[in-house]
């Protein structure tokens, strides 16, 4: 797949008034199961098994942000389909999963096999990330990196509001009220061996992460991709997809996630035979 159609609502697609409040009335109802949904799984906070295609993994479930991202984590397609890639690929490389977070995906590629390294920025993320991988009884088997990945090495003011809520970010948004000061590296610094798959949720910094890699070229690449970020950074919401193009990767498939503000695009690329 070699290009990619903006996402593009046409008048003449648009419903009717009495669709319209059909389509308003049943998003309702689906959000508020969605809620409910949540609190159950916060008021059963504590160590939860999940299995998903045969792998059975354990996480600490303290905080609304861990209840959010194990929900937003392993629903729909795109999860299933990383969590089939890193099966598929078992003992035979390594996986990189830069914006870790509380470590979902990191555990099950070190379930899977894999040689498996974890970056994680933010402070209070990354000892959520540590629990998981200990609770798993995968020290030793994981390298957990704290640090953020970018396109040249530095500093950088990271905004989050810890682990109470939402995604830390390089872009302030106004419910991240804290700041802290993390160390900045390109991927070819840290990683030597080149990843045959590549885990990317950086919200926003999705651009400067590909151009950090540098020669290195995973095989396979999962990445989310915020469109509002990028915007508020003077980047095209398509300029991932373009740089990808550029260095030899096609699009296998998108998926869309929709939140209250925003669509975000959960892509998987592949590099293409030649490469």
């Amino acid at each position: 797949m070699e290009s990619f159609k903006p996402l593009i609502t046409h008048e003449s697609d648009k419903p009717s008034d009495a669709q319209d409040q059909t389509k308003n009335s049943d998003s309702s109802i689906k959000k508020l199961k969605k809620g409910v949904r949540l609190v159950e799984l916060w008021l059963k906070r504590g160590e939860r098994v999940i299995t998903i295609d045969g792998l059975s993994a354990c996480f600490k479930i303290e905080t609304l942000s861990d209840v959010y991202r194990l929900n937003k984590g392993f629903e729909g397609k795109y999860a299933r389909e990383i969590i089939a890639t890193l099966k598929k690929l078992g003992k035979e490389g390594i996986t990189v999963n830069i914006g870790a977070a509380q470590g979902f995906y990191t555990i099950y590629a070190a379930l899977a096999g894999n040689s498996t390294i974890a970056i994680e920025p933010d402070p209070a993320t990354f000892e959520a990330l540590q629990v998981n991988v200990d609770l798993n009884k995968l020290t030793g088997k994981v390298k957990c990196i704290k640090c953020a990945i970018g396109d040249e090495n530095g500093e950088e003011t990271l905004f989050t509001d810890g682990i109470r809520n939402s995604a830390p970010s390089f872009i302030k948004t106004k419910n991240k009220t804290e700041e802290v000061k993390v160390p900045v590296f390109r991927m070819d610094e840290i990683i030597e061996d080149n990843p045959k798959v590549l885990i990317v949720d950086v919200e926003g910094y999705e651009e400067k992460v590909i151009r950090g890699m540098g020669e290195l070229r995973p095989k396979e690449i999962f990445i989310e991709i915020h469109p509002d970020f990028l915007t508020k950074i003077g980047q095209d919401k398509n300029s991932v997809h373009k740089l990808l193009f550029s260095m030899g990767y096609e699009l296998k498939s998108q998926y869309q996630r929709k939140t209250k503000t925003a669509i975000q695009l959960l892509c998987h690329f592949t590099l293409k035979d030649n490469n």
